[in-house]
């Protein structure tokens, strides 16, 4: 059975941007793990590509938010996200 609670955050423009920053030197660092992931290790690159897919999601819906508020404040002005 899922529970769904409602959770008021705020962000500020800066803070999203610093996760976008987070979120794509993690998705580096699994692609370049990943590169020197051996053949037979079937198990640990299955984890890592799970672990890049939901980093590869985070972003994007990151990076669509930072955008949409950007748009809204002007890319100058200091700005808060209410999600």
């Amino acid at each position: 059975m899922e529970h769904e609670m409602g959770v008021e955050l705020t962000l500020t423009t800066k803070t999203l941007g610093d996760l976008l920053s987070a979120t794509a030197d993690a998705i580096r660092h699994i692609e370049a793990e990943l590169r020197g992931c051996r053949p037979d290790a079937r198990e640990h690159r299955e984890f890592l590509e799970e672990r890049l897919e939901t980093h590869y999601r985070l972003n994007r819906t990151l990076g669509a938010t930072h955008w949409s508020v950007q748009r809204q404040l002007g890319s100058e002005a200091p700005g808060f996200l209410n999600a």
